[in-house]
């Protein structure tokens, strides 16, 4: 996490522990590497979505661009199946 905002490993402690605040390139790169930057910055969640559906969105979301089409077949494919038992 420090090197992905370019801090050191006690400014990361200080963000968690004291809500010291994240300057807006820092948000942004970490919105670039998939973090929730809403939640991080306002404590709710943007959508009302489970546990669960945030833990597909974010393994979709870290799946690659060539393999996001299969992942969708299958996710489809299970509910389907799921649906008809």
């Amino acid at each position: 996490m420090g090197e992905l905002l370019g801090v050191a490993v006690g400014s990361i402690v200080r963000y968690e522990k004291q809500g010291d605040p994240l300057n807006q390139n820092q948000l942004e790169a970490l919105h670039a590497s998939g973090f929730d930057t809403f939640y991080i910055t306002f404590g709710q969640r943007l959508a009302n979505l489970t546990e669960d559906e945030y833990q597909v969105l974010e393994a979709f979301r870290s799946t690659k661009e060539e393999a996001k089409l299969g992942f969708i077949g299958m996710a489809k494919a299970y509910a389907q199946t799921n649906a008809a038992s």
